[in-house]
């Protein structure tokens, strides 16, 4: 394709069987929560090794049901990363509880086990470690607390599907973990989230909070107060057709970065996070950090119809969230001004991002 190609930074990608499996479900008349919604659950749950897999309207409510399902509540305090979606942030409010941001390492983006350790106070609730991009925090270090101070952790593993951790699945090890279907995300379902869990009540207080106070789907009887945060099948049908590519795309994810890393790692003004392939992770997005202004390296490959995305702002920074904390985070300010993500995903050819490298480096002879 010719360079006016416009190349997004990433998209989804459907086929012929998506739209048939969405098709046949609203075909038959029965939408709503169903036997497609169990069919995820427990495919994921044998995919990733894991007890209990609950679906969710999205990967936000599915982080609220985890922490609600841990325990966390009205005046509770959970640590969390300070950089990340804002949704880690956000479904801590929700629970009516405080986030109190740790800061980052630059080599990963992930959460510090030493400055969890600093920040946990007598209302320290949970733990909820992000596993940015695919690359697993240290849980290691993040259990050894927690096991000290008896505080429970929750895995946000929005960006992780896929991607272990000795072994081991990210979202399936802690307390309760959680995985999103968002559309940037390896496969999807426009939006969707599941809780996972190995503890039957973490999972039973889960079933109950989503599905108006009750364990068993019984006609108006409803022992506990709750509320309505169920999937639907025709979301459970497209996720559960796209669960059959992320094999491929998890290898292609892998491909990618590393097309992007042959080709640009000589660039001094250029840096790749640290990623332990054989450990497992597989980074969903090829995420760099620029050592030059970021946002003209933006407008110059969007003139040429080549799209990069800027990493999201320190959560702790927003307007909205800035009452919760009162000191800086440098290595999180540091990411934060200078990350970004450059086009990858399902929709991607290799000539794509060979395209994508040339300009790239044409830009730094350039300037």
């Amino acid at each position: 394709m010719g360079i006016n190609k416009k190349i997004t930074w990433w998209e989804p990608e459907f086929g012929e069987e998506e739209a048939k499996a969405v098709y046949d479900v609203v075909k038959s008349g029965y939408v709503n929560e169903g036997k497609h919604s169990e069919e995820l659950s427990n495919k994921i749950k044998n995919l990733l090794n894991v007890n209990y897999a609950v679906t969710a309207p999205n990967g936000t409510i599915s982080l609220f049901l985890a922490l609600k399902g841990v325990g966390v509540g009205v005046g509770d305090e959970v640590i969390i990363p300070g950089l990340s979606f804002i949704a880690t942030a956000s479904a801590v409010i929700l629970a009516g509880a405080k986030p109190v941001f740790a800061d980052v390492a630059t080599y990963d983006c992930n959460i510090l086990p030493d400055e969890i350790e600093q920040l946990i106070s007598s209302t320290t609730k949970a733990i909820m470690p992000v596993h940015i991009n695919g690359r697993n925090a240290d849980l290691e270090e993040i259990m050894k607390i927690s096991n000290k101070h008896g505080i429970p952790v929750v895995e946000d593993a929005a960006q992780a599907l896929g991607s272990k951790y000795n072994g081991k699945s990210l979202g399936s090890i802690a307390n309760a973990g959680s995985i999103s279907l968002a559309p940037t995300k390896i496969i999807t379902s426009a939006q969707g989230g599941l809780v996972l869990t190995n503890e039957k009540e973490i999972c039973e207080t889960i079933i109950k909070l989503k599905d108006h106070g009750r364990l068993m789907r019984k006609w108006n009887f409803h022992p506990e107060i709750g509320f309505n945060f169920k999937f639907n099948d025709i979301l459970a049908a497209l996720a559960v057709v796209q669960l059959k590519r992320l094999p491929e795309r998890l290898e292609k994810a892998k491909l990618d970065y590393i097309q992007y890393y042959e080709g640009l790692g000589e660039i001094s003004e250029i840096e790749f996070f640290k990623t332990n392939f054989s450990n497992g992770n597989i980074p969903l997005w090829v995420d760099i950090k620029l050592k030059r202004s970021r946002e003209h390296f933006i407008d110059y490959m969007e003139k040429i119809n080549i799209t990069s995305r800027p990493f999201w702002p320190g959560i702790y920074s927003q307007k909205a969230y800035r009452k919760y904390s009162t000191r800086r985070l440098k290595n999180t300010d540091e990411i934060a001004s200078n990350g970004l993500w450059l086009p990858s995903g399902p929709g991607k050819s290799k000539s794509d991002i060979e395209r994508v490298i040339s300009e790239i480096k044409n830009y730094f002879r350039k300037h």
